[in-house]
């Protein structure tokens, strides 16, 4: 007899047939001994080694009470339930007897059944299939159905299996609620991905203002261990993994570090009354200008703030930019280190005797304040600003440890531009963002709900902000509900896009 069919399915028919000997052999032997015979004897018929169906399939549940597993065929993304009993043969991928109890959603298996009667024959883990756990480190392109891994690129069809394990059991997911972050268990037949499941999600912390006790921290830094660092904006929302972090939020005024633990699907809030704020050590400094003709004409800045002469005014302890103007006299800039003594600082300033040779000092004086200014704001190009200038996203910062590498312009079209930028994320992976000045992204729906965008507040839904393209994590956010994100790309392309987006689940309340 020639057998034909898939490597696996041949191995579950040749197991089939070794079994079904055995039980031929064991009928023959019963045959020899005569037995009793009774009606109920008459009545028994026997399910071993009967079946008409194999597939290879995917585990999507189990339910040991009712005796039942069930499965998605993996090339239609079709689901179906079969009946196991103590008929049923079920093993490991090293063929050990296992109760269905064991098997594990998600795994890729050998069945053998009946289809009319939907019972389950045989099952096996599939030996061709491989496992891969604990996965941190991979990129999703849904539309173009890639999972990245290990710098290998794997087919993720939209018949694939992906779930998500939660307190309530394991639930079914799409695609697009896989974040950067999320800790992954994926199973396979070579290229070909057959399911794909969150061990390890998500959460969120959010601030409850940006008012702290009188002060405004609007444009502080939020950092979560290095892993995601985002600016304080209007209405601070942050999507992180679920763990236990070390927050700060430093600048503009806080100082504050403490520990914070985000829960999978929950949001962590963060009292804005609570937040530490810098009481900064200050001492009066007189500046004195020679000769005493320059001082009557002399305009002095700290910082570029005007100060006065011979009066004293309170300066932050460190270090200060000091910058001296006088006409007739060489304008003079300083870098001025304040302790913790008053003290009265003299500055001379020199007869300007040749115009061209001041007017020459005066200009290395300004290009060596602007080096500085550009300095202080290079510091902070780590953690990026690439959109600030950007419509929808004015005052606020990248998200997840995101930096700008590169930027240019290019004619988007009639009326419009285009900026790119390319963008790398904590996991190390690259993302060209294309700001599409004149064409808008529009959210129409769940309405009513606070609409965000890698971490900055876009408006309340229905809102249209304008188009960035690449890759990008939203977050929709209500009151009473279920907060929920999504990674979704957005296309270059110079036409507007609309999304509409599920209803957001009410939360359950506590008893």
């Amino acid at each position: 007899m020639r057998i034909r069919g898939s490597e696996n399915q041949i191995r579950a028919v040749r197991r089939a047939i070794a079994v079904l000997t055995a039980s031929a052999l064991i009928l023959h032997m019963s045959v020899l001994t005569p037995l009793a015979a009774s009606p109920e004897d008459a009545a028994v018929i026997s399910l071993v080694n009967k079946y008409d169906s194999m597939d290879t399939a995917v585990v999507r549940s189990v339910n040991s009470a009712e005796g039942t597993v069930t499965f998605c065929q993996h090339d239609l993304g079709r689901y179906y339930t079969l009946q196991a009993d103590n008929t049923s043969m079920i093993y490991d991928r090293y063929e050990r007897p296992i109760s269905a109890a064991l098997l594990s959603p998600g795994e890729v298996v050998d069945v053998t059944f009946l289809h009319q009667s939907k019972h389950l024959n045989s099952l096996v883990v599939s030996q061709p299939s491989w496992t891969r756990e604990g996965v941190r480190e991979y990129r999703i392109d849904a539309e173009a159905e890639i999972l990245t891994m290990d710098g290998q690129n794997y087919h993720l069809p939209k018949t694939a299996l992906l779930l998500a394990q939660s307190s309530g059991g394991v639930a079914r997911i799409i695609a697009e609620e896989i974040l950067t972050g999320d800790v992954l268990t994926v199973s396979g037949i070579d290229k070909e991905i057959y399911s794909v499941t969150v061990t390890g999600g998500h959460g969120y912390l959010r601030l409850t203002s940006t008012e702290v006790n009188g002060t405004d921290i609007t444009g502080a830094w939020l950092n979560l261990d290095n892993k995601i660092i985002q600016r304080v904006n209007e209405k601070t929302l942050v999507t992180a993994p679920e763990g236990t972090y070390n927050m700060q939020i430093t600048g503009q005024g806080a100082n504050d570090v403490r520990p914070v633990i985000i829960e999978r699907g929950r949001e962590t809030v963060i009292d804005a009354s609570s937040i530490q704020l810098i009481t900064p050590d200050t001492t009066e400094i007189t500046f004195e200008i020679l000769p005493e003709k320059a001082a009557q004409a002399a305009k002095i800045t700290v910082d570029q703030q005007t100060v006065y002469p011979n009066y004293p005014v309170s300066l932050t302890q460190g270090v200060h930019q000091v910058r001296i103007t006088a006409e007739g006299y060489i304008t003079r800039t300083e870098n001025l280190k304040v302790g913790t003594k008053n003290a009265t600082v003299t500055l001379e300033l020199d007869e300007d005797t040749d115009a061209s040779a001041a007017a020459s000092t005066a200009a290395s004086s300004a290009s060596f304040a602007d080096t500085a200014a550009t300095w202080n704001t290079a510091s902070t190009a780590g953690t990026s600003d690439w959109w600030y200038s950007q419509t929808g996203y004015s005052g606020t910062g990248a998200t997840d440890g995101a930096s700008a590498a590169s930027s240019s312009s290019a004619t988007a079209g009639s009326g419009s531009t285009a900026t790119s930028v390319t963008v790398v994320d904590v996991s190390g992976n690259e993302t060209t963002r294309t700001t599409l000045s004149g064409y808008e992204v529009r959210v129409e729906s769940p309405e009513g709900v606070e609409f965000y965008m890698d971490g900055n507040y876009m408006g309340i839904t229905p809102t249209a902000f304008t188009k960035v393209s690449g890759q990008h994590t939203v977050t929709l956010s209500r009151e009473g509900y279920e907060t929920k994100s999504y990674n979704i790309f957005i296309d270059d392309a110079l036409t507007n896009k609309t999304y509409a987006f599920p209803e957001l689940v009410r939360e359950e309340t506590e008893e």
